[in-house]
């Protein structure tokens, strides 16, 4: 058996991990686009043809642990060539209705219309259902992520096995079943070789939070001000459901765009509805445009105040210029909860059109965690894993040599910058 890290073991994003049998069957788990630099576009060299040709050749399947651009960027182009792709099934409703969505701006219909093509002959897969590729196979788990629908593999092939982390952490709202799950079924199983991330290696403990502690902040912001505007990601489940569930704490209605109700539903509506989490009330839920005309809402609003999940856009700084006249800046502070690198000029990530955005509202405060695993995290799975071959760190831009592990396995750390390794 080969594992090629294509992309990963010095960058975060743009992850392609190959795993090629001896018999040749070969499957790739991820195939993102790299990320941008602030405003920039990203370069890939998977943007020309020839390199995907080459990437893809001979290539059985390719398997998505989430649906992130840094792990799915090239879904149009591996459909072109007539290669079978996997992602879980809530992950694929909600990058069809992201994809729908986009064919209304000009700009981006054309590449929509190509993604949705894609993503309509995607196969998906479930929770412990094996999925055979030639004599390679393949078991998700779910796991926490900022991206719903998130999952580790247990690759099976040659008589090794290999668990690929993706992205995953023990903070989420999810997170507490992590460590059941791997005593259940992943230490049993003798791991081989672990594929693990390692995006927040170099950072400091206590930026990890948890999102319980991110729902409390947002209760206290709440508490202070009477209008509250929330930037944060439009598909993570996670803190959506924070903002919601310290929304209905405060007795006030939450406003969105018809595209946010719509993904607020998906969320509902393929969770389990008499578990704890995303139960997003439709009553509680409204449209933020023409919403004046809802002469009891408006009286709600004029009493209790409003919670309004934004996005920066052209769309929605004009629902801001319609919106904000009507709201006292003394009573009105925007809650910026997202990676804080994209609004510090001093970050490689930093975007000056959404600090610009930011900086708009004279009070703002950020209430924010990671959607990876911490240090500590990190440092307890790889050592209830031990795998008896290597430990691969990929999605990181730090040695996991800071990581505090025994040193039978701190041994097994793979710190070449060979890109293949036969086991």
């Amino acid at each position: 058996m080969k594992i090629t890290i294509h992309r990963g073991l010095n960058q975060i994003g743009g992850c392609i991990t190959e795993i090629q049998s001896l018999s040749g069957t070969k499957i790739l788990i991820d195939f993102g686009h790299n990320l941008p630099n602030g405003n920039d576009a990203a370069e890939d060299v998977y943007e020309c043809p020839e390199n995907i040709d080459e990437l893809l050749k001979g290539c059985s399947a390719v398997l998505y642990t989430h649906y992130h651009g840094d792990h799915l960027g090239f879904a149009a182009e591996v459909h072109k060539r007539g290669v079978p792709q996997y992602m879980g099934p809530l992950a694929i409703r909600m990058m069809l209705h992201l994809n729908r969505h986009m064919t209304f701006a000009e700009n981006l219909k054309a590449r929509a219309e190509s993604n949705l093509e894609a993503l309509n002959e995607f196969r998906s897969f479930s929770v412990l259902d094996k999925v055979h590729i030639g004599n390679i196979s393949i078991t998700p788990f779910s796991v926490s992520h900022s991206a719903p629908d998130s999952y580790m593999f247990l690759i099976e092939c040659d008589g090794k096995k290999i668990l690929h982390t993706g992205d995953f952490r023990d903070h989420g709202y999810l997170g507490k079943g992590l460590y059941s799950m791997l005593e259940k079924y992943i230490i049993p199983a003798g791991i081989d070789v672990l594929i693990t991330e390692g995006t927040n290696i170099g950072q400091a403990s206590k930026s990890v939070i948890s999102e319980q502690k991110v729902c409390s902040d947002l209760r206290n912001v709440m508490k202070q001000y009477k209008n509250v505007f929330v930037l944060c990601s439009s598909a993570d489940a996670d803190r959506l459901w924070s903002i919601h569930e310290a929304t209905s704490d405060s007795h006030r209605p939450l406003l969105c765009d018809e595209y946010q109700k719509i993904m607020l539903g998906l969320f509902r509506d393929n969770f389990d509805p008499k578990g704890p989490l995303y139960r997003f009330k439709k009553e509680d839920i409204f449209s933020i445009k023409n919403y004046r005309e809802n002469t009891k809402l408006v009286k709600w609003i004029n009493r209790r105040g409003f919670v309004m999940v934004i996005r920066s856009s052209e769309t929605f700084q004009k629902y801001l210029d319609e919106v904000r006249p009507y709201c006292k800046p003394e009573e009105t502070c925007l809650v910026y909860s997202m990676f804080k690198g994209y609004i510090d000029p001093n970050h490689k990530a930093y975007n000056p059109t959404l600090h610009s955005f930011v900086n708009q509202f004279p009070r703002h405060v950020i209430c924010h965690t990671s959607g990876h695993a911490s240090k500590e995290c990190l440092e307890k799975v790889c050592t209830l894993i031990d795998p008896s071959l290597a430990i691969i760190p990929i999605h990181k831009e730090d040695t996991f040599d800071k990581l505090d592990l025994p040193i039978q396995i701190k041994s097994t750390i793979y710190n070449s910058s060979i890109m293949t390794t036969a086991f």
